[in-house]
């Protein structure tokens, strides 16, 4: 297990090797009481980033639930006003209404967000977010290589064919 400050290391040191153009960096701590600690680690890193024209998403994932929507959307805005230029959040699908939901705050979110966004739902209920563009309004899909790294992603051939297939 890679501790926070190993991987503020890691992605430090991507920045300043002049070698990457985007930077996702993972905002779990927005909604626990350790946020302001948290923030303030990240804030010298994201102001170098875009110093030197690198883009940054800021991500937050969700392994155990699908919070309720306001707190997504508040999420998305912080994200924002953090200054990513895309935002994102994935949470996990127990149901079919926490898709609905997750997709119905990507509908909001593409109104109200001055950046684009990617709302992912993880799990088999949540699959749909990852292809449906009749749905979402989220700005990027992906699939692995390899290994899936979250519950319900798709293979590179299993994407391709559900986005050709639409």
């Amino acid at each position: 297990h890679i501790s926070a400050q190993e991987l503020l290391m890691i992605r430090r040191s991507a920045v300043e090797s002049g070698k990457i153009d985007l930077l996702d960096v993972e905002v779990y701590w927005l909604r626990n009481a350790q946020s302001d600690k948290k923030l303030s680690m990240y804030i010298d890193l994201l102001e170098e980033a875009k110093a030197s024209g690198i883009r940054c998403i800021l991500s937050w994932h969700d392994f155990s639930d699908t919070p309720e929507e306001d707190m997504l959307l508040k999420i998305l805005d912080t994200q924002m006003k953090l200054g990513a230029d895309i935002c994102k959040i994935a949470t996990m699908a127990k149901t079919e209404e926490d898709t609905s939901r997750v997709l119905e705050v990507s509908r909001r979110a593409a109104e109200l967000l001055d950046v684009p966004h990617i709302a992912l739902v993880m799990g088999d209920l949540g699959k749909s977010s990852r292809y449906d563009r009749s749905s979402s309004r989220t700005c990027i899909t992906f699939a692995p290589l390899n290994q899936s790294s979250a519950p319900g992603q798709f293979s590179v051939s299993e994407l391709s064919k559900r986005l050709n297939s639409i």
